[in-house]
């Protein structure tokens, strides 16, 4: 998969946002350090598993959380920092002309959101790094290199070295 340039790459086709009851919490504690690093009252770490992108750790999340079970990737932001490869910001996700009118985000009463993508060693986006705030806000520059921060933590923690890998 490696030879085929990135953005020809197949995309993950769906999320799921089931926890793995092995998961030892740490990445639990990770999304607890970005949401208090970006002061934003909920924060996710999400890392691709085969065609999925699985939530392996999160802190404040609603509990209609689910809603975002087997999302198709293109209807999320999740699907936009895919396929850009790049930190996706948005101060006010009610009008971002670039998320899907179906994004299950607009469903989970989520106003504003910071995205980093999780690179494994070969430069490939395997995982987000995320925080959001139910209010629409600006998100500033230290905020959004925490969350920078904590992405490249959980790739060098994780040892990613491949596009597809297990929490």
């Amino acid at each position: 998969m490696n030879d085929v340039p990135v953005g020809q790459r197949p995309q993950p086709a769906a999320v799921d946002v089931a926890r793995d009851p092995a998961d030892d919490h740490a990445c639990d504690h990770l999304a607890a350090l970005i949401a208090l690093a970006a002061q934003a009252p909920t924060a996710w770490v999400l890392l691709r598993v085969g065609d999925l992108l699985r939530l392996v750790g999160a802190y404040g999340a609603p509990p209609d959380a689910l809603l975002l079970r087997a999302a198709p990737l293109s209807s999320t932001l999740a699907g936009v920092i895919f396929a850009s490869g790049t930190v996706h910001i948005v101060d006010d996700v009610h009008h971002d002309a670039n998320l899907p009118a179906d994004a299950p985000i607009r469903l989970l009463g989520i106003g504003a959101y910071l995205g980093c993508p999780v690179r494994d060693r070969n430069g490939d986006v395997v995982g987000i790094c995320a925080a959001t705030d139910p209010q629409p806000r600006r998100w500033r520059s230290e905020q959004v290199a925490a969350v920078e921060h904590a992405a490249a933590f959980l790739a060098a923690s994780r040892r990613l070295g491949s596009a597809e890998t297990t929490p």
